[in-house]
């Protein structure tokens, strides 16, 4: 699956109208259930240096009963109690982000032909949100993403008429209800669970929301999330209700320190759209995900091992669905030492399929998985027909700053998958070698400020016999890139 389409809004207003109507009606749920919350609390009495205020106070002010100035509209609720007793906090999130970038030989693998290429990314966010009274909140965060140079007014240049701000994140939560343990989030929200294997918020590129209706329960060290929610609303008037919708339960054990445990998840994506629209020749996709996950961490080691599942029925034949994913992650750090040294190895497996014209579909998707940096700086391979092998290390050369290199071998598990690896043009008809490449990447981590951060990478890509095979070429690929970070 197309990880954009969780994001991919529709340039026609109307089809953001529920969107806004289920946030308005958000809006007035919670002030409703934080009034009623506060409302079974008798006012406190008043103090040196305080007061209470209460409806008889306002009906005896300057202007006779039940007289309302302005300023007494906007801080006091309709029964005259006083808004700070209602909205608890009010507090403000931004992040804004600029990448420069160069890519080098990245399409093709081929030096006689010039494909190099340079550009300036945005992400900026702006987020509002009010804890209220009830133990309930609200939170609204907008988005741009855009391209230097996409937007502009020279010769009214507009490239992908992407350049514009949408809602990334609006929901109304309610915590811990009547102290049962309970609560609920609904409305567009992010959903990142474990190492993000599967569920991430693709932070480094466009961002990742999904529109669903989630329900929480907490108890002791347990953890239940389960939702229910569109990634696609693919036309309200539709007869066919060719619509992709997402559902899972995700729990999580871990100790009092939060640093060893085990999740354990169900996953289902459900895609009703038809070959074009999807633009393959399926007709459905049925996919269930059922996996755990097992994290430890002691003294230096910190180890990681998730394995997922996948069953279902896929295409207009429906094939089974049979694949897998593993990934394993072990962590030795010495911070101890004056350079503060960190080693990670790590071993992915994700199945492919070596026969398309069978029954069954073995290629394991990894639905929402966060790739960066993954499996390497240059973003090439997800866990989908791969097998990946990782070995990174870095250490602490100053006060904020951060000097490591990472290497990476990639192979394919099966040479004849049509769709996976997608970066690299799978073929049915070709088989021969599964040495997809290596990869080698150096970077530097700093901290400029308390609040703006800096990473400087270089990503060098060498092919293997399986992308010659598929480009007829095998000539290195490189990413070079400066990525600055504000956050507050």
């Amino acid at each position: 699956m197309d990880r954009r389409q969780a994001t991919t809004c529709s340039d026609s207003w109307w089809k953001r109208v529920p969107l806004l109507v289920a946030f308005v009606g958000a809006v007035g749920l919670s002030f409703v259930l934080a009034a009623e919350a506060q409302g079974q609390a008798a006012p406190p009495e008043s103090s040196s240096g305080s007061s209470s205020v209460s409806p008889s106070d306002h009906e005896e002010d300057e202007g006779g009963e039940g007289h309302h100035d302005e300023d007494d509209e906007f801080l006091f609720t309709e029964d005259g109690r006083a808004l700070k007793d209602v909205v608890k906090r009010v507090y403000f999130s931004l992040s804004a982000r600029m990448r420069g970038e160069y890519l080098e030989n990245s399409r093709d693998f081929d030096d006689s032909f010039d494909d190099d290429n340079d550009f300036i990314t945005n992400r900026f966010t702006i987020g509002i949100g009010a804890e209220l009274a009830g133990n309930t909140g609200l939170f609204l965060e907008l988005q741009n993403n855009s391209i230097w140079g996409d937007d502009s007014k020279f010769l009214n240049l507009d490239l992908t008429d992407d350049d514009d701000i949408k809602v990334y994140q609006g929901y109304f939560e309610a915590r811990d209800v009547n102290g049962s343990g309970l609560g609920f989030k609904i409305g567009r929200q992010e959903l990142v669970y474990g190492t993000e294997f599967l569920l991430g918020d693709s932070d480094f590129g466009a961002g990742l929301s999904h529109d669903v209706v989630k329900g929480t329960m907490q108890t002791g060290n347990l953890t239940i999330d389960a939702w229910w929610g569109k990634l696609i609303e693919n036309d309200q008037t539709n007869p066919n209700n060719e619509d992709v919708s997402f559902a899972g339960i995700y729990s999580t054990f871990a100790n009092d320190e939060g640093d060893s445990g085990f999740d354990l998840y169900w996953l289902n994506v459900h895609d009703r759209r038809s070959g074009a629209a999807r633009g393959s020749s399926g007709v459905e996709d049925k996919r269930h995900t059922i996996g755990g996950r097992v994290f430890a961490e002691a003294g230096p080691f910190s180890f990681n091992s998730e394995l997922a599942w996948q069953f279902g029925d896929h295409g207009p034949m429906d094939h089974n669905i049979k694949a897998f994913g593993w990934e394993n992650n072990v962590l030795i750090g010495f911070e101890d030492s004056a350079i503060d040294p960190e080693i990670e190895l790590g071993y992915t497996l994700a199945t492919g399929d070596q026969n398309p014209d069978d029954s069954a579909d073995n290629t394991f998707n990894p639905i929402f998985q966060d790739r960066h940096p993954r499996y390497g700086l240059s973003d090439r391979i997800t866990a989908s027909n791969a097998h990946i092998i990782t070995a990174k290390g870095s250490i602490e050369v100053c006060e904020g700053a951060r000097a490591g290199v990472g290497g990476y071998l990639f192979y394919a598990h099966r040479t004849k998958d049509q769709t996976a690896p997608s970066e690299f043009r799978p073929d049915a008809s070709s088989g021969g070698s599964n040495v997809i490449g290596q990869e080698l990447d150096l970077f530097l981590n700093m901290q400029l400020t308390e609040n703006v951060s800096a990473q400087f990478a270089w990503a060098h890509f060498f092919p293997g016999g399986y992308v010659r095979n598929r480009f007829d070429s095998k000539d290195p690929s490189d990413r070079i890139y400066l990525n600055l970070i504000l956050g507050l």
